[in-house]
């Protein structure tokens, strides 16, 4: 286990996680988005709350559904609608990261 995985809060988590998905481009698979987020980006994504990362993720993509700004391609499958999400809440998902330590 890494241990200079940083915590986030839940909004920059669900910014995290949008960049993610906005970056690539094309539908992602949950255990893709996990990787992603705790190799490249050292994010602890599993709290005390919940039992796992990718619980705790597709908890969040859920919500992100039904708000319009990812669509869920199949069990596990995700890709962000980028015309959904206004320019200025783009710009905050991209900048999260530096926003988070001011």
């Amino acid at each position: 286990m890494n241990t200079n995985r940083r915590p986030v809060r839940n909004i920059d988590l669900r910014r995290a996680v949008l960049r993610v998905l906005l970056r690539a481009g094309r539908p992602l698979r949950l255990c893709d988005i996990v990787t992603t987020l705790e190799q490249e980006e050292h994010i602890a994504i599993a709290d005390a709350w919940e039992a796992t990362a990718s619980q705790r993720l597709s908890n969040l993509l859920g919500w992100q559904v039904r708000q319009g700004r990812v669509r869920r391609l199949a069990r596990g499958i995700y890709v962000a609608v980028p015309e959904a999400i206004p320019r200025t809440t783009r710009w905050r998902i991209e900048h999260w990261d530096t926003l988070a330590h001011r």
